[in-house]
């Protein structure tokens, strides 16, 4: 987020100076008409009158193109700041929501029976990353979480994580069995066919 705001600043901050630069241009080139004007103005007295009105209008549209310039300069700096001022409120939003998500986190996560362990290695078996999914897995199991058990058994029967072992995968459906889960009774039927 902080590099996308310091580029943002950077691109107002040349935006600015070329807005800049475009009025002084404009300043000196109606000006410099306006100069040139009068000197042709000196030649001839019938001619005097034309070029104070060409000069006027010159001077008139150098002045307009000038208001126009630091109009838009003013109105970039205005948006530029309320970029900035958006950022800067995002940033805060994103900081506080972070440490809302940090307290919940440490609230919910419940360490002594696997379940939150169990619950990401579920999620990693998803996304297929088998390897994480089992090292998740087994950590909830050995801390007595029944269904980690059976994904244990799951994992050594179809090779997802570990390499295939039914010794393994018998022993943690067994154990998840014995805890009550319907599936590992399942699982042990099928094997044992």
């Amino acid at each position: 987020m902080k590099k996308t705001s310091t580029g943002l600043i950077t691109f107002v901050v040349v935006l600015l100076a070329i807005g800049g630069l475009i009025q002084l241009i404009f300043s000196f080139v109606y000006f410099g008409q306006a100069a040139d004007l009068t000197a042709q103005a000196n030649k001839s007295a019938d001619a005097v009158k034309e070029a104070l009105l060409q000069s006027a209008s010159t001077i008139s549209m150098s002045a307009t193109i000038c208001l126009i310039s630091a109009l838009i300069t003013f109105l970039t700096a205005g948006a530029f700041f309320q970029i900035r001022n958006n950022f800067i409120a995002l940033d805060e939003s994103q900081e506080k929501h972070e440490q809302k998500l940090e307290a919940v986190h440490v609230e919910v996560r419940p360490e002594k029976n696997g379940e939150f362990e169990f619950k990401k290695g579920t999620e990693q078996l998803h996304l297929g990353y088998y390897k994480q999914a089992f090292e998740l897995f087994t950590e909830s199991a050995n801390k007595g979480y029944s269904k980690a058990m059976y994904n244990l058994g799951y994992c050594y029967v179809n090779g997802k994580g570990v390499d295939k072992n039914e010794a393994l995968a018998r022993e943690w459906f067994e154990k998840a069995a014995e805890n009550g889960v319907a599936k590992a009774k399942e699982a042990l039927e099928k094997m044992n066919q």
